[in-house]
């Protein structure tokens, strides 16, 4: 049997003859989205099972959450593996569990169920371009690796790599070390180099790719304790971005110090397991979501930080006469080593008190970062209210407060509302979400002024188009701008 790093390539090579014949017999499609969701019933399927759903699309970028034809009337020009001409591939459970969350029937609609993975669109030399889109949804244990020791295995290797850790920004140490480790016969020296070339054609790109898959294990040791098959992302010849997942303090402590950490810019804590801070990050950038303990280990860091993004969570302090969420924000407000923080979200875990949220924000600008931070996202369970932080954004004078949806983790999700300079409000889509429909855009509105120009702004993940528009101006009774 195959494992899942197979199997999941089956998947999605099944994806793309699917997205080639959809192509071929209707030239009105543009794209296809392979979305993935686990469903368990105890009375009728003990067992996880892994359900697929494929949605061809006359956009560039098919719109998620689907209206499936099949149980309601949808005029969207798109259609899926249900209620339309489509197909789906088949998903083993082994191989898509880490992708996926768990559901029990606790959803309201069957479509939250899914996690967009994948979008293919016309191109390339195949006909077929696949990008994949979907990230790790849970942490799951690996077992401890043997050999963890020192990755590099020479002292003049060791020396090279520390240069290239003391200049993140700067190809010339690591075109150096690729040369010393090409003379010794490492393929990790043909990796650097073929990642470093400002052009490469398809075969080559393809040796590089094939080299980072077949070694990526061995070359970010030790951390591959805490970083679970699938969530190690190299670039530039080195470990670049990682989904994190330490179940315990032993874990953490086991790779506290490690060099690898040196060239990681970007840190995601899976759900479930710790997150921790390392001074041995020494080029990390965007790191998000933290919680208490590791703000302090960045406040009592002895240098600064180069960190430009970060998510944090805070959890409601509570005594016998009142709750708040002060002491958090204040630990917030005092770090001193963030002379680079541009862009910063916050999630808040009681959704049912946002006057807790709103009392708590103006504690803010007095932080030694705040001067140099250009927005600030609130990540809600409900959003609501935007016309009081419309006026929470004048009142703080900073250039973009964001009102977000969150997701299942906590993380930016959904519609994504921005006040910014001159009366500015841009709308994004945050991240796919299964109620990020333009009747519920409609009625996060629906407070504002009816004057203030509403602004679609397209992304990735949300291609607006002149008929959303239209929907949107029936359906909130005010005109919308798209650009």
């Amino acid at each position: 049997m195959s494992d899942p790093a197979e199997q999941r390539a089956e998947t999605l090579a099944a994806f793309r003859e699917i997205a080639a014949r959809v192509f071929a017999e209707q030239p009105h499609v543009r794209s296809l989205l392979l979305a993935l969701g686990q469903y368990r019933d105890e009375d009728y399927q003990p067992e996880p099972v892994i359900h697929v759903r494929v949605v061809a699309s006359v956009r560039d970028v098919p719109v998620w959450p689907h209206t499936c034809a099949w149980y309601e009337t949808s005029s969207s020009g798109e259609a899926c593996d249900h209620c339309g001409d489509v197909g789906a591939p088949e998903a083993a459970a082994d191989a898509w569990t880490a992708y996926t969350r768990e559901h029990r029937g606790d959803f309201d609609d069957f479509m939250e169920i899914f996690e967009p993975y994948a979008v293919a669109r016309r191109g390339g030399p195949a006909g077929v371009v696949v990008d994949v889109v979907g990230k790790l949804q849970r942490g799951i244990a690996v077992a401890h690796e043997a050999g963890g020791g020192e990755v590099w295995q020479t002292p003049r290797a060791r020396e090279l790599f520390a240069e290239v850790i003391a200049a993140p920004d700067d190809d010339g140490p690591r075109a150096v070390l690729a040369d010393h480790l090409l003379e010794a016969r490492d393929p990790r020296g043909e990796a650097i180099a073929l990642a470093l070339a400002p052009h490469l054609d398809p075969a080559a790109a393809e040796r590089r790719d094939d080299l980072v898959a077949r070694n990526a294990r061995a070359w970010i040791r030790p951390l591959g304790r805490v970083i679970p098959p699938g969530g190690a992302r190299f670039a530039r010849g080195f470990l670049a971005a990682a989904d994190v997942y330490a179940l315990d303090r032993d874990d953490a402590a086991a790779v506290a110090g490690a060099p690898a950490w040196g060239t990681v810019e970007a840190i995601r804590f899976l759900p479930g397991g710790l997150d921790f801070v390392d001074p041995a990050m020494t080029a990390l950038r965007d790191v998000g979501i933290v919680r208490r303990g590791a703000l302090e280990a960045i406040a009592d860091a002895e240098r600064p930080w180069r960190i430009e993004r970060m998510h944090a969570m805070f959890e409601e302090a509570q005594t016998a006469r009142w709750s708040s969420y002060g002491p958090s924000l204040e630990l917030l407000a005092r770090i001193a080593t963030l002379p680079r923080l541009r862009f910063l979200a916050l999630g808040f875990d009681a959704p049912d008190k946002p006057w807790l949220v709103e009392e708590a924000v103006p504690r803010l600008p007095a932080a030694p970062w705040w001067p140099h931070l250009r927005a600030l996202a609130l990540v809600l369970a409900v959003p609501s209210a935007l016309a009081n932080w419309r006026e929470h954004h004048r009142r703080l004078g900073i250039p973009w407060l964001a009102i977000a949806h969150a997701g299942p983790h906590g993380e930016p999700a959904g519609w994504q509302v921005a006040f910014g300079p001159h009366d500015a409000v841009e709308i994004t889509l945050a991240g796919w979400h299964a109620r990020a429909t333009l009747a519920n855009l409609a009625a996060l509105v629906s407070g504002l002024p009816a004057g203030l120009p509403l602004r679609l702004v397209s992304t990735p993940l949300r291609m607006f188009t002149h008929d959303d528009v239209a929907t949107l101006a029936d359906l909130a009774r005010r005109p919308f701008l798209v650009g």
